[in-house]
């Protein structure tokens, strides 16, 4: 029976590739859906902000209508307070979209006020949109301002000129700002729902209608939606508010009097009930995904079972037992059984190469001695057996001059040579280390300082009998010090270095005993 290969087993990662698949389309589509949704929302929002622009702009048109008919009646009896005060009262409750009615002389007089009550009627006025009503003498519809009253409003006014085309004065009804008035019935009961809401701005920028009425008078116009429909542009766009909501704005300008109409809706709103289609749609895709999960799972754990017992034999690939821990692997396909071949010969290669990987981690490439590492290595063993050992340092006199007057080569045929004349003058028991440059270490176990003494003399006597690379003898300085005088390896290393240099400092080319 074939084993399977990689290729074949590739064709059941096309599970995960469907899946992968699958959740690209599922974003592609939430991704287009949502667009959608965002393009038809602003588009519905433009539209609806452009008809209310032209119902707003046929109310004024219908309220400057009223007033010209109204000037036209007062034109021959401006003059009857009777005539005056029916034209007020006539305006006032006729439509019930003005909050008030005034007649004002061409002095600046209130001549007439409906309702009465406001007690208006011979008061002179001064706010800026009397003073502009006076001045231009024509129809107009003023910017948001304060009443001599105090009252926050605007104000259709259309001029009263006599017959003979002297200035009257001028007839105006107003909408207070800060109440409920026309703008309210024609714009407030639209559009409240998940959020939604539109808002009025005049000339300027400031709210002169909005859902929020303690927001009237503030002034947006930082908001780039308020920017374009104040330039006359119609459109849509999705803005951050000036309270950091995000928005989906459609706006359109009100042409007969230059404010901007601004519908808009929250962009969470419409992001909500997506993400509401978007969990029903999971939601009818759980169980096959769930079974296919598991049977992706299945396979994957079959096919991985004999990778993992392989890299987990190679996290120990030098213990003793590796290689019969990998011929239990079942290599049930062509991959797993070539990686099983060529790990049990790796195995084996690495367990012959191990002991001389090991016995080289411990010795001085340039001398073959113990280096540091094997130092470390016989000091445990020392006191694995509770031994006793004299520690005997050795540093070549004048290796400086060797190396400058012979170059480095030589200096290292130097080193070389002395450690041939240790190895010669020691016992197979006997530990010699090269511990850095011209410094060396020998550990004599069971031997105590006079016994050292008389090996370290006999290294001296072959050393100074001997001819080294250089063509001439050399000498060394010797410190000895036992481990049976001190508490410690390192305490026995010092007394030895110290003693080392207390024969440099005697003249070099003899042995020295540390003090106990």
């Amino acid at each position: 029976m074939s084993r399977l290969d990689l290729q074949k087993l590739t064709l059941l990662l096309a599970l995960v590739a469907g899946l992968l698949t699958f959740g690209n389309s599922f974003f592609a589509g939430y991704s287009s859906q949502r667009d959608q949704l965002f393009e038809q929302t602003l588009e519905a929002n433009r539209a609806y902000a452009r008809k209310l622009a032209d119902t707003t702009d046929q109310f004024f048109l219908n309220s400057r209508r009223e007033l010209a008919y109204a000037a036209e009646e007062l034109s021959t009896r401006f003059a009857d307070p009777i005539a005056r005060d029916n034209e007020t009262e006539r305006l006032k409750l006729k439509s019930e979209q003005f909050s008030r009615a005034v007649i004002v002389s061409a002095a600046g007089e209130i001549v007439s006020a409906s309702p009465e009550s406001a007690g208006l009627v011979g008061v002179k006025v001064n706010s800026a949109g009397a003073t502009r009503a006076l001045k231009e003498r024509q129809p107009l519809t003023t910017d948001p301002y304060v009443a001599t009253d105090g009252i926050y409003l605007i104000a259709v006014t259309h001029p009263i000129f006599a017959p003979d085309g002297s200035y009257l004065g001028y007839i105006s009804a107003s909408l207070f700002l800060l109440e409920r008035n026309a703008l309210h019935g024609l714009l407030g009961v639209h559009y409240y729902r998940d959020g939604s809401y539109l808002y009025v701005v005049d000339t300027q920028g400031r709210l002169i209608f909005h859902e929020d009425g303690k927001r009237v008078g503030q002034n947006v116009s930082d908001n780039a939606v308020v920017r374009e429909v104040l330039s006359g542009q119609e459109g849509s766009q999705r803005v951050i508010n000036t309270l950091g909501v995000d928005m989906l704005a459609g706006f359109a300008p009100v042409q007969s009097t230059g404010w901007g109409i601004i519908a808009q809706r929250p962009t969470a709103a419409i992001t909500v009930k997506l993400q509401q289609l978007t969990r029903t749609t999971l939601l009818n895709a759980v169980p096959f995904t769930l079974i296919s999960l598991a049977v992706f799972w299945w396979l994957s754990r079959l096919i991985s079972r004999p990778i993992r017992a392989l890299a987990d034999t190679a996290e120990h690939w030098g213990a003793p037992e590796a290689a019969s821990r990998i011929s239990t692997v079942n290599s049930w396909y062509f991959e797993v059984s070539r990686l099983k071949v060529a790990m049990l010969a790796g195995v084996s290669l690495l367990q012959q190469k191990m002991g001389a990987l090991e016995a080289a981690s411990m010795t001085d490439p340039l001398t073959g001695l113990r280096n540091r590492r094997g130092l470390d290595l016989a000091l445990k063993q020392f006191e694995l057996l509770d031994q006793r050992y004299a520690a005997v340092t050795l540093d070549l006199d004048h290796f400086k001059q060797v190396n400058d007057q012979h170059g480095h080569d030589v200096g290292d045929k130097v080193l070389r040579f002395l450690a041939e004349i240790m190895k010669d003058c020691s016992r197979p028991t006997d530990v010699l280390c090269r511990m850095g440059g011209e410094e060396f270490l020998m550990l004599l176990p069971e031997t105590d300082a006079a016994g050292a003494g008389i090996a370290a003399e006999r290294l001296l006597a072959r050393l100074r009998q001997s001819a080294s690379p250089t063509g001439a003898p050399v000498t060394a300085s010797i410190g000895i010090a036992c481990s049976d005088n001190h508490a410690s390896p390192e305490a026995t290393f010092k007394a030895a270095d110290e003693a080392l240099y207390q024969a440099k400092r005697a003249g070099r080319d003899r042995v020295v005993l540390a003090a106990i």
